[in-house]
């Protein structure tokens, strides 16, 4: 469902929103980027040589062995066939979830980024609408070659166009200045609280939503 607000922008940037988003390190209102409409409703996109696809249900395995390699897990077992068989359900539902991604050479993804949409109750001034991005990784031999920027801004274009107000995500150090050179701010607000399964979990200081 793709929204029709065009380049008017109706929702405050994230200061403006009564409540801190649980877990969250950096957000992003609308209003702080200038973000291209061109683009919207379109499958394939490109920012600057680079090619950008959005995913599809046929991705999720890639997907998800990126998602276990960023926190740092085995890319195998029953967690890991629920996380293949909820991403190709979201990615072919494509209405709550999508991702963007580069092929490499050889036709294997070597970047990808994965955001969900998730609605929270409106206010006055805020539809409610907001994005999460669980995921931004490349390949070691494809890095600072701006394949992640360009993944992560096709996502962050997707979110604009479904309506969303509001984008956070949990960055580690590395990622922050990437972020924070598309708009992304510290969120002094953020709190987590993990439940008692999480405690030992591995992986669980590269959690990322």
């Amino acid at each position: 469902m793709g929204s029709s607000h065009g380049n008017t922008v109706a929702v405050p940037v994230w200061r403006e929103l009564p409540f801190a988003w649980i877990g969250v390190d950096l957000m992003v209102g609308e209003s702080a980027l200038d973000v291209p409409r061109t683009m919207a409703g379109s499958p394939d996109r490109r920012t600057g040589d680079v090619g950008v696809r959005r995913a599809t249900s046929q991705d999720a395995l890639p997907i998800a062995r990126f998602r276990a390699e960023m926190i740092k897990a085995s890319p195998a077992g029953p967690w890991f066939e629920n996380l293949t068989v909820f991403l190709a359900e979201g990615l072919a539902r494509a209405e709550d979830m999508a991702a963007f991604v580069i092929d490499g050479p050889n036709g294997r993804l070597v970047s990808a980024a994965l955001g969900s949409i998730y609605q929270a109750p409106p206010g006055p001034t805020y539809s409610g609408r907001m994005g999460y991005v669980h995921l931004v990784l490349t390949e070691q031999a494809y890095r600072r070659q701006g394949l992640g920027k360009a993944v992560t801004t096709s996502l962050l274009e997707w979110f604009w166009e479904e309506g969303c107000g509001l984008i956070g995500l949990t960055s580690s150090p590395d990622g922050k200045r990437l972020y924070r050179s598309l708009g992304f701010e510290d969120s002094l607000r953020s709190m987590r609280l993990f439940g008692p399964r999480a405690v030992g979990e591995a992986g669980r200081g590269s959690m990322n939503g």
